[in-house]
């Protein structure tokens, strides 16, 4: 007899344990109810006094636990599908349980009035294990369907994950060759600026690299992050844009996905032109258990406006936060709600 590993023995103890629960959640609930609608002809055709009557009440719930016993054993301990054959094994499991309650039916004394009945008691048994049949095909399926759907939304996350890295790998070279192009320039036009944008730099490829793998963060993080992005933004552009974050210390230990808010306010200046004269304008703030990112409407850049870094961010919060985000736009204003979730 081969020996049973810790890992199925864990599973079997799990699956215990959910027989158990689920045993209390349904049997519990429907045996009485059940057992009423099987006793019910007795006492509407006067068969059965009150006395006699309680007793096979307690005898026909009996039964029912015991039905549910040996259905949620075969279909979902032992996992086995709905098919003819393990339908009449259960059938057949479910009339032999009957000699189980032979001896308190003998101590209730109604034995004679079921024996007068004979139909009665083989009708009731066949009723109530199809209807228990019924109720654990539905919650399997249910569980199945719910298994299912967790599968589906892990496959999907991973593929969201794969667009983001990709689209990650897409930005990085750009963004990389930029910001060096600029340090370059500033090395030699002013070295005590190229010291802070290094260090910014730095900051912000660091917080890149080790939330890479991360699927959400706090809002003090990201917005450390958001700041250090938009420092390089502003010896970039100097007096070309604005930016200003207003949000209360408590909501700072929330969490929200990795890099969205940076993602909104770098489209902010990917999908604007936007000059001294004309300046980009982009808020942050707290609305409602969202982080409102708003930035005014310059001049669309149209051939850049395809949407997917936003689309991806939307699928992203659905999923990790159970909300997607919201977007509201007009025609001199763009504005994004972000859910936050608590710690």
């Amino acid at each position: 007899m081969p020996a049973i590993s810790s890992a199925n023995y864990g599973s079997f103890f799990s699956k215990f344990c959910t027989l158990r629960k689920t045993i209390f959640t349904y049997a519990l609930i429907t045996s009485p109810l059940l057992a009423l609608f099987a006793v019910s002809p007795f006492f509407i055709f006067d068969v059965l006094d009150l006395k006699r009557g309680f007793g096979f009440f307690i005898s026909v719930q009996i039964s029912v636990i015991l039905y549910w016993l040996i259905n949620h054993y075969l279909f979902v301990i032992r996992e086995k599908e709905f098919r003819w054959n393990f339908i009449l094994l259960s059938y057949f499991l479910t009339f032999f349980s009957n000699i189980l309650k032979a001896p308190f039916q003998s101590f209730v004394q109604f034995r004679g009035v079921v024996e007068q009945y004979l139909v009665q008691p083989i009708a009731m048994t066949i009723v109530l294990n199809t209807l228990i049949l019924l109720i654990i095909n539905v919650i399997v399926g249910e569980s199945k369907r719910q298994k299912a759907d967790r599968t589906i939304a892990t496959l999907r996350m991973q593929k969201l994950e794969a667009e983001n890295q990709v689209l990650m790998r897409q930005l990085q070279p750009h963004f990389l060759f930029n910001a060096l192009s600029i340090l370059k320039s500033l090395i030699q036009e002013n070295a005590s600026m190229a010291e802070t944008y290094t260090v910014k730099l730095s900051d912000f490829l660091r917080y890149a690299v080790e939330s890479h793998q991360a699927e959400m963060v706090s809002i003090a993080d990201e917005m450390a992050f958001v700041e250090n992005y938009v420092a390089l933004q502003k010896i970039r552009f100097e007096e070309a844009f604005t930016f200003e974050a207003e949000l209360p210390a408590d909501i700072m230990s929330y969490r929200v996905p990795v890099f969205a808010l940076q993602t909104l306010v770098e489209n902010a200046f990917k999908h604007n032109y936007f000059t001294e004269k004309r300046p980009l304008h982009i808020r942050i703030e707290a609305e409602a258990g969202c982080l409102k990112v708003v930035n005014n409407i310059v001049s669309l850049k149209v051939t850049e406006r395809a949407g997917t870094g936003l689309e991806n961010l939307s699928k992203r919060s659905a999923f990790l936060t159970e909300k997607p985000i919201d977007i509201i736009q007009t025609d001199t204003q763009f504005q994004v709600l972000l859910p936050y979730v608590s710690p």
